[in-house]
């Protein structure tokens, strides 16, 4: 029981204690960081146990297919999605010792597709790690990393417990265990966990005026798409909604607001639109190609960083007029370098369904019957539309478990406005109606976040309505304050919160067995994308041709050539 009590509340009770039996406590005595030590030792225990639920319920997979020798060939387990296909023959190709003159024409450059291209090849190269093995582990174990935002959300807002519960929640997600399951090695192993990230240094930064955490979540925005290269319109969003939040706390507060709270919020603005404006330059290519532009915009951040840090630290001599000019400057780079911003309403529209396009050429030649090609996203089977049902389903698991995360949206909205932050990645997921259900994936750790919130949320409104019965004007928390900004009003006394965390406990149990029960049932039915004796086939072509020689396959299936035949194909998957 002790465990569900945050650190402040224990470091506040072993006080009390102390001076009980000292009347003048030395303020260097140890006794004041063991709970410090014991709140840091519940967070790393959460996600451990979190990380290690996650690998558990992927590597069932691996148990069953030792059964089924159809998924092995060479003793590894074949690939189960055709993306990993892409990724795999990328990586072996670049790994070889002594590549072929001819080479693979077509074939992507390893940094291309950044993080999960360049991990590959350092662990196959350089570690000696069987390809096959890292397409099939790596998403077994990566995947679990989504618990660290999680739990540190939770601990954020007053309970590790909360982020604990959300964390397992979120790892077991319907959607995001279908794109992170064994052998699907793509980029949804940091197209959910960094975003998360981001959103915990943003929150964590405006709760407590933090420019420490402000710059790490800036240069989480700065990297983003150098893990996943279409990471540049979610990010912005993510960035922008933290600008308007503070503009606007300016504007509603303009009489009140501290100068401090100026300063942050003009701190923010600069090293946020610089990050955002800068970091379509980290996709992994540039590294390759044109080095000085991320590196260029890495020195920048970091030197606005340095500054922002100084500033803060220094107020011997007045800064105002300075981070005002930071401010303006870095807006106008911005509007000067639009891209990522308008990625956030054009990126969408490439998935939307009935978006074709047509060859000018062709329509000239034929003008009676223009030539129109067919939108290929609409091939895909994850670009799909999804109904609002299977949309929910996908998201937390039944479709009255969203509407519960829903309800806790809603009231996490209304106890801590901050959180509106996370809007553009809810936006996302929603979008999955029109633009395919595998965007739900981006909305599976907010759903988990808001469910999991809902019965401490309403234990906490219920506080608010009893305090600011008896004190009118004390109900609502400041705008940059968390769950723990109250605690001197709203005491979380362990015998008047147990039942929200039994509520909470009972709530996640009964919703990590749906999860668990899809992620069995999926298991069971997954497939890799060829079976050995069509591998075997691949390898006889390999063996009848010779390097340059051509196989003709379609799109999705030329990676699988590439992997396996190592030859080209004329129509290529990217």
């Amino acid at each position: 029981m002790i465990a569900q009590l945050n650190g402040l509340q224990v470091a506040h009770k072993v006080l009390e204690m102390s001076r009980k039996h000292h009347k003048e406590p030395n303020k260097d005595e140890p006794v004041k960081t063991l709970p410090k030590i014991w709140d840091f030792s519940l967070i790393i225990g959460a996600i451990l146990i979190a990380w290690g639920f996650s690998i558990w319920m992927r590597y069932d997979w691996v148990e069953l297919a030792q059964k089924n020798p159809t998924t092995q060939w060479e003793g590894h387990y074949l690939p189960t999605t055709h993306d990993s296909y892409l990724f795999a023959s990328v990586i072996s190709q670049s790994a070889k010792k002594n590549p072929t003159k001819e080479g693979i024409k077509s074939l992507p450059h390893v940094a291309d597709s950044g993080a999960i291209t360049l991990f590959g090849l350092l662990l196959v190269k350089y570690m000696g790690v069987n390809v096959h093995d890292v397409i099939t582990y790596m998403p077994i174990f990566a995947a679990g990393l989504l618990a660290v935002p999680m739990v540190l959300l939770g601990r954020l807002y007053g309970s590790t417990f909360l982020g604990f519960a959300a964390a397992m929640l979120a790892v077991s997600g319907t959607s995001y265990f279908n794109r992170t399951c064994a052998g699907y090695y793509d980029t949804d192993m940091f197209s959910v966990t960094i975003p998360a990230m981001i959103l915990f240094f943003l929150l964590k930064a405006h709760k407590e005026q933090s420019v420490l955490s402000l710059a790490a979540g800036a240069l989480g925005i700065f990297f983003f798409p150098f893990f996943y290269n279409s990471g540049a319109p979610i990010g912005a969003a993510a960035g922008i909604s933290f600008i308007g939040l503070r503009l606007l706390l300016w504007v509603i507060n303009r009489n009140k607001i501290e100068p401090e709270e100026v300063q942050f919020t003009l701190i923010a603005t600069t090293l946020l639109c610089l990050s955002i404006a800068f970091c379509p330059w980290t996709v992994g290519v540039n590294w390759v190609i044109d080095p000085i532009k991320p590196w260029g915009g890495l020195v920048v951040l970091i030197a606005m960083i340095s500054g922002a840090v100084f500033l803060t630290k220094n107020q011997n001599f007045d800064c105002s007029r300075v981070i005002k000019f930071a401010a303006c400057i870095a807006a106008i780079v911005l509007v000067l370098m639009p891209g990522p911003v308008k990625t956030i309403a054009l990126r969408p529209l490439v998935y939307m369904p009935g978006v074709n396009v047509q060859n000018p050429t062709s329509t000239q030649a034929v003008a009676d019957k223009p030539l129109a090609y067919k939108n290929v996203m609409e091939t895909i089977v994850e670009a799909k539309t999804s109904g609002w049902g299977e949309l929910m389903q996908r998201i937390s698991g039944s479709s009255w478990a969203c509407a519960l995360a829903i309800c806790g949206y809603i009231l996490l909205l209304c106890l801590y406005p901050e959180f509106i932050v996370s809007v553009p990645f809810v936006g996302i997921g929603l979008f999955a109606h029109w633009g395919g259900h595998r965007f739900t994936v981006h909305a599976v750790p907010i759903a988990a976040f808001a469910v999991a919130f809902l019965p401490i949320g309403l234990f906490e409104l219920w506080q608010r309505i009893q305090v600011g019965g008896k004190n009118p004007g004390s109900i609502k928390a400041k705008s940059n304050k968390g769950i723990n900004s109250d605690t001197k009003t709203f005491k979380y006394e362990l015998m008047s919160i147990w039942p929200a965390y039994v509520a909470m406990g009972l709530l996640t149990l009964i919703l990590l067995r749906s999860n668990m029960l899809h992620a069995e049932g999926r298991s069971s039915v997954l497939s890799t994308v060829l079976s050995n004796q069509e591998v075997s086939l691949i390898d006889d072509l390999r063996k009848a041709s010779v390097p340059g020689d051509y196989v003709h396959t379609w799109w999705d299936w030329g990676s699988a050539i590439w992997h396996h035949a190592e030859r080209n194909v004329l129509t290529t998957p990217v």
